[in-house]
C-alpha cells in the first residue's frame, strides 16, 4: 500500500478509521492530492463494537460510500436497537436498527473507497512529529522502520483517542480517559440477541452486552487500576442473573483507549482546530455526550474537515475558520444533550429505579438521535 516516495501532497490524513477515510476521499475527489496513513498494518481490528449507532450516521454511510460490499455485508448483523436493563425497573427499549460488523472489514473497505477516489495509503506508517511554519506543515513519519519528511498544505487528524496529532499541537489538552474493554465468550446468555443490551450501576458506571453468532461480548469502560475488577463485576452480575457459566473461561480479550465527552470543547475553551490542522472525531474530543457514539461522530466530522480544506484550497477562508464555523452546530446540540442528561442524577438520587431507568433511556435517546434530519 505505501506506493510512492511522494514528499509533497495537499493534505494528510493521519489515521484509516471511518472519519480518516472518508475526509481522505472527499478530499481526493475534489482533486486534492491526498495520503492517507494508518499506524498498522491493513486490514487490523480494533477494539470496538463496530456499530454505526445512529441512523444518521448510517446514511452518511450509504451516501458517501454506498452498500456494504458482499464480504463486508457476510460479517455484519443487524439489531433492533437497545435494551436498558436495571434492577427494580422494567426493561426499556430504543429502536435503531444498527449494522454491526467487524473493524478490520468495515475500515479496510472504507479506505479502499478512498483509494478508490485518487487517496494513497501507507500503512505502517508512524506520526512522530508535527508542525506548522509558513502556511506548510511538516511531518515527520516513521514508515517501515525508516525516517520520512512530508510537507502538507493541510494536516486531519483522525488518530483517536490518544491523537499524536493532538499531543503535539495540543499538548496542554488532557482529556479524561478510561480504559475500554471487550471480552469473548464462546456461549449464549439469557438475554435479547437482537439487541445492544445495557447494564448501567449509577452514573458512571455501565457495561453492554451483544451477541454475534455463538458469540457473547462483553464491553465497557473501566477507571484506571480498576479494570479487572471492573471486568470481573459484570461477568458475576452476568452469572448471577443471565446465565453465564461461572467456570466458563473467555475466548479472548481486549481492549483500547476510551475518551470520555469533553465540556471543554463545547464550551469553547477547547478548539480542535489550528489553522491548517483539523481534528476529527476521537481525536477532537467529539463524541457524543451520555451515549459516546464515535463512528458517526467521526464520519461527520471528517465530511466537515474536508469541505474545510477544499473551501480553504480554493481561497474562500482559513481551514481553521472554516471549520469551526461547520462545527459550530455540532458544539451546540452537545451542549444540549449534555442539559438533557442532567435529569439522571437527580433520578437516581430518587431511588426510585423506573425513574432513572425512564431518564437514562430517554438521554440515550437524545444523545443518539441529535442529528437526525441533518444529513442530507
Amino acid at each position: 500500500m505505501n506506493e510512492s516516495k511522494r514528499t509533497e501532497w495537499d493534505v494528510v490524513v493521519v489515521g484509516g478509521g471511518p472519519g480518516g477515510a472518508l475526509a481522505a476521499k472527499k478530499c481526493a475527489e475534489a482533486g486534492m492530492a491526498t495520503l492517507l496513513l494508518e499506524k498498522r498494518q491493513m486490514p487490523r481490528d480494533k477494539c470496538c463494537t463496530g456499530m454505526v449507532m445512529a441512523e444518521w450516521g448510517q446514511q452518511i454511510v450509504q451516501r458517501e460510500f454506498g452498500d456494504y460490499p458482499q464480504w463486508v455485508e457476510e460479517k455484519t448483523i443487524y439489531l433492533a436497537g437497545y435494551s436498558l436493563h436495571i434492577p427494580g425497573a422494567e426493561t426499556r427499549t430504543l429502536n435503531i436498527n444498527t449494522p454491526t460488523t467487524w473493524r478490520h472489514t468495515l475500515d479496510t473497505w472504507m479506505c479502499d473507497c478512498a483509494v478508490e477516489a485518487g487517496a494513497e495509503l501507507w500503512d505502517r506508517a508512524r506520526l512522530v512529529d508535527l508542525s506548522q511554519a509558513g502556511g506548510r506543515c511538516q511531518l515527520k513519519v516513521k514508515l517501515e522502520g525508516s525516517d520520512i519528511e512530508l510537507d502538507s498544505n493541510f494536516v486531519i487528524g483522525a488518530d483517536g483517542s490518544y491523537s499524536v496529532v493532538r499531543q503535539l499541537i495540543w499538548p496542554d489538552f488532557k482529556p479524561l480517559m478510561r480504559h475500554g474493554y471487550r471480552v469473548c465468550f464462546e456461549t449464549q446468555l439469557d438475554l435479547p440477541a437482537d439487541r445492544f443490551n445495557m447494564f448501567p450501576s449509577g452514573l458512571t458506571d455501565i457495561f453492554f452486552v451483544h451477541q454475534k453468532g455463538d458469540e457473547t461480548y462483553l464491553e465497557g469502560v473501566a477507571a484506571d487500576g480498576k479494570l479487572d475488577e471492573t471486568i470481573e463485576e459484570a461477568r458475576m452480575y452476568l452469572v448471577q442473573n443471565h446465565g453465564l457459566d461461572r467456570d466458563l473461561e473467555p475466548a479472548w480479550r481486549d481492549g483500547c483507549a476510551v475518551q470520555l465527552a469533553s465540556p471543554a470543547l463545547w464550551s469553547g475553551e477547547f478548539k480542535p482546530a489550528k489553522d491548517n490542522i483539523l481534528l476529527i472525531g476521537d481525536a477532537g474530543g467529539a463524541n457524543a455526550p451520555i451515549s459516546g457514539e464515535g463512528l458517526a461522530m467521526a464520519l461527520k466530522t471528517g465530511v466537515d474537515a474536508a469541505g474545510a480544506i477544499v473551501e480553504s484550497q480554493r481561497g474562500k477562508q482559513t481551514a481553521q475558520d472554516g471549520y469551526l464555523r461547520s462545527i459550530d452546530h455540532i458544539l451546540s446540540v452537545f451542549s444540549e444533550i449534555s442539559r438533557h442528561g442532567a435529569c439522571m442524577p437527580a433520578a437516581l438520587e430518587s431511588g426510585d429505579a423506573d425513574r432513572f431507568s425512564q431518564a437514562m433511556m430517554a438521554s440515550w435517546d437524545r444523545s443518539l438521535n441529535a442529528f437526525h434530519g441533518d444529513i442530507d
